[in-house]
């Protein structure tokens, strides 16, 4: 067919959801599918009533075209407010609440459906929507803005899947007014130590992708848990009407775990052990603690006609929460296609949920292959060595889109720095040279701050501090709210001697994760120190010395407070840290084990940690 053969038309659509439907369906299936019943009979009327066509539905979603986005606002105003109303009155425990998503765009005429980019995008907003809310699109907003009543709140730019687009959300109460990150700062990578030295910089970027909870202090679940985060993918349920639906179960199981289970960062049940593992009476907390994981993956799954459903959830039973919940529509008659998109999306959510992978990243990647082979790659860059190094680059090659991929090109650039920074560039300049561009390539492809950060230790390298200072503030200005990116900025301050402008990035950090890397510890301590915050600076370094130490940062940070010690003059305290920070670095060499407070440029701070330290170790 030609596209001058394809029906196409603008179209106000109108896409709502149940919020928890799945979960609802398992704790009373009867209950739900009557509450959905009622609430089926009150928006039906209503979109019939402002000239609207239901054109598609799928159990608990509603997809209806109107014929002006006034309408289609008004509709979805009253809808949710009789769906409250009946909630507030209803004395059963299944009180549903909807989202509420609206958008005018392009569409593809299927008979009587409606497909394209105007529906897709409708259904993004609907996912966005808040329980109970409605949100919009900017071209239903400009349409609708001047001619009611309502209030709007600007999300700004929003990107879902592959879907980007500016989002509004309609206030039917001006106390739900939310700030959700742009785009700019939804994208968010992570960091990694990739040596005793290379921690404290390169820890940023590459590295969270691998970070993996070593000791959870689990209070409800007495289990031994293995290292990697762990899962178990229970049998979905059929909540269709016709029984000869139940075999999809395990097929749905087994593709899950199969395209899970090709991640080394995850320790996921064989799905004879998850098949097995049916027991109705045990909660989600029972389930885990039953089988020895923290992550329990649950769902089902309907057919209606030629259509399929089937919705997931993966819960987090220490933190007794939902990390994340997904729902998949197909043609019954695609359910291999549906399996694939299924499983490469929790593959994904749970990288992402889980073992903190940023969702950016993973979007730039064309299959779930090439993510591994860059997990390789970084794997051995990590390693800090100049043959692991080159090894990475060689590794780098074997991905599809290896010349074009923005974050491959990231990764090369730090090798390219790590190759100057351990001295094992053939040619610094040409290495420099090389990283450079792709810094500044990277910030016209990317919209985060990683390329600022790359090129703000280019510059700290090149004795450009000026440079460095602007870079480092500019990441901090593009990634606002990533734990992993803006210690790293902190770190280039705390390098160029700006302890203020530092103090506050670390204590963000903080506020932003619990249990951030190890050298984040190490970075606020040093700050605080040379800020003479004694008191804190020790408080932090006890923290940091009660978790796996990374290279020799717990050394130092024991040398930190035998510098305080004799600072405060505690003579007695000093000499006892330096005899500790001995015995945990046989072949103790001062100067380079304070390397990495070496390299700053406030040389009178560390000079006079110097002293200090040689004085508590009787050194001359």
């Amino acid at each position: 067919m030609s596209s001058s053969d394809i029906d196409r038309k603008i179209a106000v659509i109108f896409a709502t959801d149940v919020v928890g439907y799945s979960k609802h369906m398992e704790k009373d299936e009867d209950a739900t599918l009557a509450s959905l019943n009622d609430c089926n009979k009150i928006i039906e009327p209503l979109i019939k009533k402002q000239k609207g066509r239901i054109f598609n539905t799928g159990g608990d979603s509603v997809f209806a075209e109107f014929p002006s986005a006034v309408a289609a606002v008004d509709t979805a105003v009253e809808f949710q407010k009789q769906i409250k109303n009946r909630n507030d009155k209803d004395t059963t425990d299944v009180k549903l609440e909807y989202r509420i998503g609206i958008n005018m765009g392009d569409v593809v005429k299927e008979g009587d459906n409606l497909l394209g980019d105007g529906v897709n995008i409708a259904a993004r907003l609907e996912a966005l929507a808040q329980p109970g809310g409605i949100t919009i699109s900017k071209n239903v907003y400009d349409l609708v803005a001047n001619k009611t009543k309502y209030e709007f709140n600007d999300l700004g730019i929003q990107k879902v899947k592959q879907n980007q687009f500016h989002a509004y959300d309609l206030l039917l109460d001006p106390s739900h007014k939310r700030k959700l990150k742009t785009q700019s700062s939804n994208t968010k990578l992570i960091a990694m130590i990739g040596g005793a030295i290379a921690a404290v910089f390169i820890g940023l970027f590459f590295s969270g992708v691998l970070e993996i909870e070593k000791k959870i202090n689990f209070e409800n679940l007495k289990a031994s848990i293995p290292e990697n985060p762990s899962i178990i993918v229970m049998p979905f349920k059929n909540v269709s009407n016709n029984a000869e639906h139940r075999y999809l179960s395990k097929s749905i199981v087994e593709n899950i775990i199969s395209v899970i289970n090709g991640s080394p960062q995850l320790f996921v049940l064989s799905s004879e052990t998850s098949l097995n593992k049916i027991n109705k009476n045990l909660n989600i907390q029972e389930i885990a603690a039953k089988n020895k994981v923290r992550y329990v993956l649950t769902g089902s799954y309907q057919v209606l006609g030629k259509k399929i459903r089937i919705t997931s959830q993966l819960d987090d039973a220490f933190k007794k929460n939902i990390i994340w919940s997904g729902k998949f529509d197909n043609e019954v008659d695609n359910m291999f296609e549906i399996l694939d998109d299924i499983s490469g999306t929790i593959f994904k959510e749970v990288h992402v949920k889980v073992s903190g992978l940023p969702r950016s990243e993973l979007s730039y990647f064309i299959s779930n292959k090439d993510y591994m082979i860059y997990l390789k790659c970084h794997d051995l860059y990590a390693q800090f060595s100049s043959k692991t190094n080159m090894e990475s680059f060689r590794c780098l090659k074997e991905i599809s889109d290896y010349k074009t991929n923005p974050y491959v090109s990231m990764l090369k650039g730090w090798l390219h720095f790590q190759n100057i920074w351990m001295g094992a560039s053939k040619d610094a300049d040409i290495d420099m040279k090389l990283a450079r561009d792709i810094a500044e390539k990277s910030k016209k492809s990317l919209t985060n701050g990683m390329p600022y950060i790359l090129a703000g230790w280019l510059d700290f390298l090149s004795k450009d501090f000026a440079n460095t200072e602007k870079n480092a503030k500019k990441a901090l200005e593009v990634d606002p709210f990533n734990a992993k990116i803006i210690p790293v900025a902190g770190s280039l301050l705390r390098r160029l001697g700006q302890y203020s402008d530092a103090l506050p990035v670390f204590t963000k950090t903080l506020e932003l994760s619990s249990n951030p890397a190890h050298w984040v510890w190490f970075e606020y301590a040093i700050t605080l120190t040379a800020l003479k915050k004694y008191e804190k600076a020790n408080e932090l370094i006890e923290k940091a010395l009660t978790t796996k130490e990374a290279g020799t940062q717990n050394t130092i940070l024991i040398l930190n407070q035998a510098a305080i010690a004799i600072n405060e003059n505690k003579i007695e305290i000093a000499k006892e840290k330096c005899k500790k920070a001995k015995s945990r670095t046989p072949n103790f060499n001062l100067e380079n084990n304070l390397k990495m407070i070496s390299d700053t440029v406030d040389k009178d701070f560390y000079n006079n940690f110097l002293a200090a330290v040689k004085s508590a170790c009787d050194l001359n």
